[in-house]
């Protein structure tokens, strides 16, 4: 319960900040979202962040995209392998994802 509780928290935290809702066609926001980076093989990878070879996601990483002129972010995200045995997911790992997504926001990417 208490993870439950801290996902919908973080959930919450993540959403006071989001623009407002708008009228907008899924054409016109593909366009505002272009061009668009994909952080794969990371959050996604078993075994861990870095097991498929790439280094661990950072504050600079996600800076550099987007001085690299990306608007967007695409983060794949596993879940199961970071579970406990009630399916629960471990508050360490949903700290790790608040991170990067809290990097991804801070650079001003959606």
């Amino acid at each position: 319960m208490k993870v439950l509780a801290s996902l919908l928290l973080a959930l919450a935290s993540l959403a006071a900040g989001a623009a407002p809702w708008r009228e907008i066609s899924g054409a016109g926001l593909a366009r505002e979202m272009a061009p668009g980076w994909n952080l794969g093989n990371s959050l996604e990878a078993i075994g861990g962040g870095a097991a498929w070879g790439n280094a661990r996601t950072s504050r600079q990483l996600i800076q550099a995209v987007r001085a690299a002129g990306f608007k967007s972010i695409r983060i794949p995200l596993a879940w199961r392998q970071y579970t406990d045995a009630q399916g629960r997911i471990k508050p360490e790992w949903m700290a790790r994802v608040t991170e990067v997504v809290g990097w991804a926001r801070e650079a001003g990417l959606v």
